[in-house]
């Protein structure tokens, strides 16, 4: 692979202020990795293939995938942890592991063979999304300890780096090559980039804004922090955002909700943090429009 940055030109940052944030009709099936301590799916193709992370009894974290009632645990060789961020509707799996040195870097899995991404210069490197044309995004941190979103096409990496923030991540793209991720600005912020531009995303008086989530419609997923209402804090929802208008994802009883992707037909994957001893449960949502 080629190797080469650019910086991408920044443009205005434009604020997305839609309406509040109702709860709706929502469909939950529980899904947990045999054995797991801890189950979080965080992607979904058209085909409903799904792909996540777990703990082991040991505490150590493996990725996954999930296809007509079969799990697949998905570890680089050698590594002592792989986190599986992403999936492409062809079955490439994007993701993050690190070797006994703890230092992280992304990889690709391609027909049972995995490929090394490291962004040149950095001090570790995740990637989290991979769309139908083959390109990349993820996040890195440079050799000043800040943190970067990255787009990667044709061996070129490109920076994705919302003005005037002190760190970008990138988390998930669609085939348009729009990305959504979070920033950092003294609060965390979600953020959608389209057509060159960077719209900021927060959901209305929440504390925190993450976006992890999107698919071809535009439509996104993501967390916030309500601020309160929770025993243990912090007070984790999920959200939806279609058309302007943000929905609250909730699990009945749950302490927790995150949402982590979404697919052409709106069904979304993430975790829940219920039961006692209280555990990550990873639950899929079929929304009943």
């Amino acid at each position: 692979m080629r190797h080469a940055c650019r910086f991408l030109l920044l443009v205005a940052l434009i604020q997305l202020a839609p309406a509040a944030s109702p709860l709706f009709a929502q469909t939950f099936t529980t899904i947990e990795f045999p054995g797991a301590t801890r189950t979080d799916l965080t992607e979904i193709t058209d085909d409903g293939v799904i792909g996540g992370e777990y703990l082991d009894a040991s505490g150590t974290r493996h990725g996954f995938t999930w296809s007509g009632g079969v799990f697949t645990t998905v570890d680089v060789p050698g590594a002592i942890r792989t986190r599986l961020s992403g999936l492409s509707n062809s079955g490439v799996a994007v993701g993050g592991f690190a070797y006994a040195d703890d230092v992280d870097h992304g990889f690709v899995l391609q027909d049972g063979v995995f490929a090394v991404i490291d962004v040149p210069g950095a001090t570790l490197t995740r990637v989290t999304a991979i769309n139908g044309a083959g390109s990349f995004a993820g996040d890195y941190k440079d050799a000043g300890g800040a943190t970067h979103g990255f787009f990667l096409s044709g061996g070129i990496f490109t920076n994705i780096d919302v003005p005037f923030a002190r760190g970008t991540r990138a988390f998930a793209m669609n085939n348009q090559a729009e990305i959504v991720g979070d920033y950092f600005d003294g609060a965390i912020h979600g953020f959608l980039f389209s057509r060159r531009q960077f719209v900021s995303i927060d959901v209305p008086g929440a504390q925190t804004t993450e976006a992890f989530g999107l698919n071809e419609r535009g439509e996104i997923a993501g967390r916030y922090d309500s601020g309160a209402g929770c025993p243990f804090p912090p007070c984790l929802l999920g959200f939806s955002l279609r058309k302007g208008s943000f929905t609250t994802i909730q699990i009945p009883g749950a302490v927790r909700t995150e949402a982590f992707g979404i697919n052409s037909s709106g069904v979304i994957v993430g975790s829940y943090l219920d039961g006692s001893p209280l555990r990550y449960r990873g639950f899929v949502m079929v929304p009943e429009e």
